[in-house]
């Protein structure tokens, strides 16, 4: 079995915004969801309103998020160990 990961940094230095790499992240998931979906055969009711879409984040959320981002350190780099 295959195992993959996918990963964004919120680093101030970085190029992209947070708000664009949250939207990558959250577009990611919702995408390998209705990929294994079918492996779950209840689905989960987290009380939304509206379905959500792919990337799409709603405003309110983002300015919720941000005061968390805005307080996040400096990127720590993890070297592998080979």
């Amino acid at each position: 079995m295959k195992f993959s990961s996918f990963s964004r940094s919120f680093a101030k230095d970085s190029e992209k915004s947070w708000r664009s790499k949250l939207c990558e992240v959250h577009s990611h998931a919702w995408k390998k969801w209705q990929e294994k979906r079918h492996e779950y055969p209840n689905d989960l009711n987290l009380g939304a309103k509206e379905p959500q879409e792919p990337g799409k984040i709603q405003e309110d959320i983002m300015r919720q998020v941000k005061a968390e981002v805005d307080g996040l350190g400096a990127r720590t780099i993890y070297h592998r160990k080979y």
